[in-house]
């Protein structure tokens, strides 16, 4: 019940943290890894000797074979999930980081101010010069993304 709970990330951080959480739930498994094997080889040899609760043991292994893997195929279900979230998250985040830095750049495009004198010409060329340089970082940015 612990791996099929619903909660998503809704930053970064939280997918980070969910996907750690997920892989610790994977290191709990594999450390049960040979309290597995060891009650298998225990039911394997109560059926090999011809145990009286054979059928009982035989249909107890197969429930504890079906458990576990279907335990490792939710795992997998929910790493995949929980790695779309953190990629989901990490868009989300850098289209925020475009959208801001759009909005600030629109304010600088928006203003009408041509100069008064060659000094004051010049300067906004070097800012008009340095947006496009951004401009260009930016668009790297977002095909990236």
């Amino acid at each position: 019940a612990v791996i099929a709970a619903d909660d998503l990330a809704k930053d970064v951080s939280g997918a980070e943290a969910l996907l750690e959480r997920h892989q610790e739930h994977k290191s709990e498994i594999d450390a049960r890894e040979d309290s597995f094997r060891a009650t298998a080889e225990a039911g394997k040899m109560l059926l090999e000797s011809g145990h009286y609760a054979s059928d009982e043991v035989k249909e107890k292994l197969l429930t504890l074979d079906e458990d576990k893997n279907a335990l490792l195929q939710l795992w997998e279900e929910r790493r995949i999930l929980y790695e779309q979230c953190m990629d989901l998250q990490l868009f989300y985040r850098d289209t925020e980081q475009a959208d801001t830095w759009m909005a600030k750049q629109e304010a600088f495009l928006i203003n009408q101010d041509l100069g008064d004198s060659l000094d004051s010409v010049e300067a906004l060329i070097k800012k008009h010069e340095d947006f496009e340089k951004s401009l260009a970082a930016q668009e790297e940015k977002i095909k990236a993304t």
